[in-house]
């Protein structure tokens, strides 16, 4: 399985689904999967938590306006996508860290 995290964006002026004049904060994760191995994958991006320097934990990121790019993926498959997360506590100005949940069937 190859993981590319393409692009990490973390931003205070963010358009919202109520209001694409919004200035809200968030984060955006790009990613890009292939599938290498002779089996399948499952691997749930969509699904992340993140943590980040402010203490703040978001525990699912907007399923409505990020890509649904979770998953079974089979042999040979490239997923790609965005991941977003709207953040109450502003900009973290520091570390974000992501957990995901990942297994490999044969």
């Amino acid at each position: 399985m190859k993981l590319e995290v393409q692009k990490v964006v973390v931003t205070d002026k963010a358009p919202t689904m109520e209001d694409e004049n919004a200035n809200a904060s968030a984060v955006g994760v790009k990613f890009r999967m292939e599938n290498t191995t002779d089996g399948k994958f499952t691997f749930y991006p969509d699904q992340a938590v993140l943590v980040t320097s402010t203490g703040e934990q978001i525990d699912m990121p907007d399923m409505w306006v990020s890509d649904n790019i979770g998953g079974e993926i089979d042999k040979g498959v490239i997923k790609e996508g965005n991941i977003i997360c709207y953040l109450e506590r502003g900009n973290p100005g520091g570390d974000i860290h992501e957990k995901y949940y990942c297994s490999f069937h044969f």
